[in-house]
Formats: structure tokens, C-alpha cells, sequence
């Protein structure tokens, strides 16, 4: 069980973001431990297994040329910053938009990416943009791997995918860990994400501690001891498909 301490950024229920402000504690009749995190301005309490460390924000520095996730394809320059906690950044569109006055903005550290990002071919990757023409939508938030970067007809199309049973050009892409993906079946899963079953249902998937080739699926919120009910395969066969969220 990951213990935190006061005044640390958690994640609750892999939504939200909070900081503990008292715990560990443990509950009246010894069942579990838990913490209570300030979510919004509220205190509440929580169980351990509901928590996990905040992922540390990106730092950047003036002149650095980054993308935003909110503005997919756009590139911007760090004008200053980071302020207010330091999770905060002044940036400036590199091409000049139709309305200039909205040219210069604040960004949050957690939409901000280098725009360098050092995609190659062989990585694993998420798509955070598709191909807006042919294709919009279809596969932004599927993993596939790169197959070849830039060469592509149309300029604005960087990477040449392949999800397994297709093949595609799409806009832009973050690198992800193989650690946090599985794949079964010729579908490739995001460890990270959440998914809803046939009946509306939310599922999260993990890897199983002490056998990292066994995939366990639970519904939040989850205690340590509900993940030995379901695998991502029984989950499947009893509830499938599953939809990311």
C-alpha cells in the first residue's frame, strides 16, 4: 500500500486532484486506512486504495517552443513564467491567429508539451489528434507504433501508425510507457484510462503485482483486495466490448 504524507498532491479515484491534509489514519474498526484530502476546497475522507501520487507537472522556461493539448497542431513560445504555484505560464502562438488580441495567453503546466517531442519510429504512442480530413475522431486516444515520422502527402500528417489491424497517417501523438498499456486480443489497452462495458459500467485496469503478464480489471472506487475478482479477459467475455472513456 503507498503510504503519502500532509501536504502532498494525490489523485483521487484517477479524476481528481487533492492534497492530503491529515492521515493515515485507520478506520473505525481497523477495516483499512485512509487520509483526508482537500478536493476543491472540501476535506473528505478516503481510502488508501482511492489514492495515488499526483504526476509531477512539466517544467518549462522562457523561449521554450511548446504545444497545447487544448489547441491541437498549435505551437506556442513560453513568454514567462511558471507563477502561481508554478503550474502556470504566459505563451504566445507562434502563427499569428485570426484575432490577434487572443494571440497572448496563460496555459496550465499540465496542457503544455515540448514541441520537440522526440518521436521515433518503434515508440508506442497515444493519438491526440487524427487525421482531421478522413478521419476525424476515429482513432484519438488509441495506441499504436510509429511506422515512419514526416513524409506524409499532406504536411500536417507527422506519423504513419500502425494500431494492428489498420494502418494510418495522424497529426499528433504522445509517447507512452509499455508498462502502462496491454494488448489482448489485437487491441491494445491503456492501463491509465478508464473503460465502460456494454451495460454503462466504468472499468480500471492494472497490471497484477506479483504477475506483471496478468491484467486485473475492477469499478471504482476499488479496495486492494477487489482486484483479484476480475482479469481484463473475464471482463471481456462477461461484459465486452469494453469503450474507453
Amino acid at each position: 500500500m503507498t503510504t503519502f504524507e500532509v501536504g502532498q498532491k494525490v489523485r483521487v479515484f484517477g479524476t481528481q486532484d487533492g492534497e492530503i491534509v491529515y492521515g493515515p489514519a485507520t478506520s473505525t474498526f481497523g477495516a483499512y486506512v485512509g487520509y483526508v484530502v482537500n478536493v476543491d476546497g472540501t476535506d473528505k475522507w478516503y481510502k488508501a486504495a482511492d489514492l495515488e501520487a499526483a504526476p509531477t507537472l512539466p517544467t518549462f522556461a522562457v523561449g521554450d517552443e511548446v504545444t497545447l493539448t487544448t489547441r491541437p497542431g498549435a505551437r506556442a513560445t513560453v513568454e514567462y513564467g511558471p507563477f502561481d504555484g508554478r503550474d502556470v505560464y504566459v505563451v504566445k502562438l507562434v502563427d499569428k491567429p485570426a484575432d490577434p488580441e487572443v494571440q497572448t495567453f496563460t496555459a496550465l503546466a499540465n496542457i503544455m508539451k515540448p514541441a520537440d517531442d522526440g518521436i521515433k519510429v518503434g515508440d508506442r504512442v497515444r493519438v491526440l489528434k487524427d487525421d482531421p480530413v478522413l478521419s476525424t475522431g476515429r482513432f484519438v486516444g488509441k495506441i499504436g507504433t510509429v511506422l515512419a515520422v514526416g513524409g506524409s502527402a499532406r504536411e500536417e500528417l507527422k506519423y504513419r501508425l500502425d494500431f494492428g489491424s489498420t494502418v494510418w497517417w495522424v497529426a499528433e501523438v504522445e509517447r507512452v510507457d509499455d508498462a502502462d498499456t496491454c494488448t489482448h486480443d489485437g487491441v491494445t489497452y491503456d492501463l491509465t484510462a478508464t473503460y465502460r462495458d456494454k451495460d454503462g459500467d466504468d472499468w480500471k485496469l492494472r497490471r497484477n503485482p506479483t504477475n506483471r503478464d496478468d491484467v486485473q480489471a475492477q469499478m471504482p472506487p476499488i479496495d486492494d483486495d477487489e482486484w483479484t475478482h476480475y482479469t481484463l479477459p473475464s471482463v471481456l467475455r462477461l461484459y465486452g466490448p469494453l469503450t474507453r472513456v
